[in-house]
């Protein structure tokens, strides 16, 4: 299921059309304030290339160009946008986007690692300077098996705007443990447990805490809000539908998407529904359906 929440974008110093080193990379990872006070992030993106996002949602991917200068694309088209990008040593912390200058935003940031049963998370919390009650968000994951600490942009862009964030990289990917799960009842225990590191970490900064999830998360933010109480949830993208009423839709969007007929249609969604039957029950009933 895609996911809709804010994406990042990442810059790099490239010299002639070689990949710049790791850590050149890293230097330039970041949110920057631009000369009209607007912000943009960059984040890492596949292989050379960067991302940039603005908090409008607006967003494009870097190409690396000689002499350490890097070329936009629109979205996530191939289509130039017309952006130039580049950036000054890492020591300066300054970018050119668009015909603007701006300066790398400082946070207060505190790396983590939690508790979550048996599993330990890893996590991040950013924080705006200062010594002032900020909200904080923790950043619930999606149902994809990269590391959020390593590519969401929210991290940096909602600390931006003056409000804390907790990001952390769920069981299974990035530096967490444990196995890599879509068990819901599960995600939503460490999203608990990432609240309350959270909470703990920012201590005496805390207004207001809650959670921001997309996709898959936003079937596990409610489930997390229903074990521990917070004061706010967000679903950035989410169904208000059960798992397998969002199969249903899926499958029906899959057979329109290939041209498939009334009857065609009706008997994949016969045989989705059982096949769900079987996963419903963990696996204890459903077969003979399937089989038929």
């Amino acid at each position: 299921m895609p996911l809709l929440a804010v994406t990042l974008l990442n810059a790099l110093l490239l010299l002639a059309a070689v990949p710049a080193p790791a850590d050149v990379t890293e230097c330039h990872i970041g949110s920057y304030r631009l000369r009209d006070g607007g912000v943009v992030d960059i984040a890492p993106s596949e292989g050379d290339t960067l991302r940039w996002r603005l908090f409008t949602g607006e967003t494009g991917q870097l190409h690396p160009k000689g002499g350490g200068s890097w070329s936009s694309t629109y979205g996530w088209t191939e289509r130039p946008d017309g952006k130039t990008v580049s950036f000054s040593d890492c020591a300066q912390d300054e970018i050119h986007f668009g015909g603007q200058t701006g300066k790398r935003i400082d946070f207060d940031v505190s790396d983590t690692v939690f508790d979550s049963g048996d599993v330990k998370l890893v996590g991040r919390l950013v924080l705006p300077k200062g010594g002032g009650k900020v909200p904080v968000v923790v950043l619930v994951h999606g149902s994809e098996h990269e590391s959020a600490r390593e590519l969401y942009a929210l991290q940096r862009l909602f600390p931006a705007q003056g409000i804390g964030a907790f990001v952390y990289d769920k069981r299974g990917t990035g530096a967490s443990g444990g196995a890599y799960t879509q068990d819901f009842e599960m995600l939503a225990n460490d999203a608990v447990a990432a609240m309350t590191q959270a909470r703990r970490l920012a201590g005496a900064r805390v207004g207001r805490i809650g959670y921001q999830g997309g996709s898959e998360g936003g079937w596990v933010v409610p489930l997390a809000v229903n074990r521990a109480p917070v004061d706010f949830a967000i679903v950035s993208f989410g169904l208000a539908v059960t798992i397998p009423e969002e199969d249903q839709q899926s499958v029906a969007l899959d057979m329109h998407f290939h041209h498939r007929s009334p009857a065609e249609t009706a008997q994949a969604l016969e045989l989705a529904r059982a096949g769900e039957r079987v996963v419903e029950t963990g696996g204890r009933d459903g077969y003979e359906e399937f089989d038929a």
